[in-house]
């Protein structure tokens, strides 16, 4: 007869197998599966970063707010500082109107304050103006800087107060440029001021030609022609003007670089063929 099968000394009954349908995983400390802990730990995540999310969006607006805040506050204490500034050009103190001038100079050269310049500019004008003639060196020096940024700040937002202000200007600016006896760095800021005024300003391309015959003797160039050259015909060739210093010659020939641009095509090629 067929022995039946013997089950074997090493097994045992009753033991589960492994991969059952119906077992879930085992749980872990605290009464949380595998599964819940993925899915969970997911939405946990999400709900952290979230806040977190929240509070830097909180923490920039904040921030910004407080920016605003200090900017204006800045903003309102340059344009006093800038009302006593102006008001000290006409100190009778040469020291104290030094300082102004170069306080003035300083601030415009890093900030954009052209509205508040627009409410004070007759008064600047004219201070400017009276120091161009009867001020000291120096202060001219600062005086003919501070023209140029003054023709930048307020000709960005208005080209017809630039205008006005080159034009009141211009006599005083050109005569400290043409006079021999006034200190070399003093002509070479009016040169600059005039320069950048008339490029700025809605300026007559007549006017504009003046200014380069009066800046091309600066850096060597004489246009006008002698008598044998008029009764020939013949076309003057430059000259060199000997007395110009170089830093004058260089801020002539700067200026009549960037007012050369301004005229026509006709113009240029008529000084190509000369």
């Amino acid at each position: 007869m067929p022995k039946g099968r013997s089950s074997g000394k090493n097994s045992v009954k009753g033991t589960p197998k492994r991969g059952l349908p119906g077992l879930r995983p085992p749980k872990r400390a605290g009464g949380m599966s595998d599964e819940d802990s993925v899915n969970g730990g997911d939405t946990g995540s999400v709900l952290s970063l979230s806040s977190e999310r929240g509070s830097f969006e909180e923490g920039v607006e904040n921030g910004n707010s407080l920016e605003n805040e200090v900017s204006e506050s800045m903003s309102n204490n340059l344009e006093e500082k800038l009302s006593e500034w102006i008001e000290g050009l006409t100190e009778k103190a040469a020291s104290v109107r030094l300082s102004s001038l170069s306080n003035l100079t300083m601030s415009l050269s890093s900030t954009f304050l052209p509205e508040a310049l627009m409410g004070r500019k007759e008064t600047l004008r004219d201070n400017l103006e009276k120091i161009l003639k009867r001020g000291q060196r120096g202060e001219q020096v600062l005086a003919s800087t501070l023209l140029s940024l003054l023709s930048l700040q307020v000709g960005a937002i208005e080209l017809d107060v630039a205008t006005e202000d080159y034009n009141l200007l211009k006599p005083t600016l050109q005569s400290l440029l043409l006079d021999h006896t006034a200190p070399p760095l003093v002509r070479v800021k009016c040169c600059q001021a005039i320069s950048m005024g008339a490029f700025l300003a809605d300026s007559s391309l007549d006017d504009i030609t003046t200014l380069l015959n009066l800046l091309e003797p600066l850096f060597g160039l004489n246009n006008a022609k002698s008598k044998d050259e008029e009764e020939s015909g013949s076309k003057g060739e430059g000259k060199v003007v000997g007395k110009t210093c170089g830093s004058l010659g260089g801020a002539a020939i700067a200026g009549w670089s960037l007012l050369i641009t301004l005229m026509p095509a006709e113009f240029l090629l008529r000084k190509a063929k000369r």
